[in-house]
């Protein structure tokens, strides 16, 4: 009979053996707290209710002190959770493009001239 202790201790020395990044040690959803989970919840119907187009970032802590970066994009109702602020600004880079893709101005503001 295994304990759960023992299972992680297994699963430990397995990461350290594999070269895994502890940041795969859990699953997105098991990082969050409740709260962080009402919080998101709550902004996604205040989004629905009132029409806001606008990206929502946020951020929370997880029991091992690490910062988690958490956004949701209200028109194609994507969400992520990134470790550091460059990756929430590309991932908003990426969002700002795709979004603007349709538009006939793809080069910019220098297209009209």
């Amino acid at each position: 009979m295994n304990t759960r202790a023992e299972a992680r201790a297994k699963w430990m020395l397995y990461k350290e053996l594999e070269l895994i990044p502890d940041s795969w040690e859990e699953p997105k959803w098991k990082r969050l707290h409740l709260s962080s989970w009402l919080s998101r919840a709550w902004s996604v119907i205040v989004d629905v209710v009132s029409g806001h187009s606008e990206p929502r970032i946020w951020s929370s802590t997880d029991k091992t002190g690490m910062i988690w970066w958490h956004t949701y994009d209200p028109i194609s109702n994507e969400s992520g959770c990134f470790s550091s602020e460059s990756e929430v600004r590309a991932w908003l880079e990426r969002r700002y493009y795709h979004h603007n893709a349709a538009s006939p101005f793809k080069g910019g503001v220098s297209d009209l001239w």
